[in-house]
């Protein structure tokens, strides 16, 4: 059951993937859609909610991330008025130059959208976990001593013992392998922003050049 659960969501994974790339009708942007795709691994609900269904134990202590700054592209709109200053609308260059603000805009929401699943369902596994234990905990101050015995109640704390420590080392593991994910992926994010950025700083020096040559 386990293993056609998982087969499921990758599949709705693999469509989501194939209606974005259809949608983007660029095919320079595969590498960025795959590594989304493996960010959305550890971020898509289904793949979350289904896993749960099966009784995977959710780890409790995995860290959630911050949003990027959707701004961050176009800052007080001076990234726009820099289009307008260096190239004449609307010609090819000038559309280019705003075609740049757009995908970096694009990429930001498509993280933070990946980022908010991701959170959504950390805090989720954090509360399933609380109450699992919540649980076993209000069960062992509400069962009867006199109608307990010494084997039923070693039986419970032993129990309780087994969820605590399967939460912890699970909770090691795949804090490890998701912070790795994670990390790749910021990291290309990062190392695309800069390109851009050093990019369109580039075409700016030109422009700036051609100018002052007139």
């Amino acid at each position: 059951m386990r293993m056609q659960i998982i087969v499921n969501c990758f599949a709705k994974l693999l469509n989501s993937l194939l209606i974005e790339l259809f949608m983007l009708k660029n095919w320079r942007f595969t590498a960025h859609a795959l590594l989304l795709a493996f960010a959305a691994l550890t971020a898509y609900p289904c793949f979350a909610q289904d896993m749960n269904l099966v009784g995977r134990m959710c780890p409790a202590d995995l860290s959630t991330y911050a949003l990027q700054d959707g701004t961050s592209c176009d800052p007080k709109g001076e990234a726009a008025k820099a289009c307008d200053r260096r190239f004449n609308a609307p010609s090819r260059p000038w559309h280019e130059c705003y075609q740049e603000i757009s995908v970096c805009q694009d990429r930001i929401n498509e993280y933070n959208r990946k980022t908010t699943a991701y959170n959504n369902w950390v805090n989720q596994c954090r509360d399933a976990d609380k109450k699992r234990i919540d649980d076993l905990q209000r069960t062992a101050k509400t069962t009867p001593n006199s109608g307990s015995s010494p084997s039923s109640n070693s039986s419970l704390s032993a129990a309780l013992a087994k969820a605590k420590e399967a939460a912890k080392n699970e909770a090691k593991n795949s804090a490890l392998d998701n912070s790795k994910a994670r990390l790749e992926l910021d990291t290309q994010v990062q190392q695309k922003k800069a390109a851009d950025e050093a990019r369109m700083r580039a075409e700016q020096a030109a422009a700036d050049a051609r100018l002052r040559a007139q």
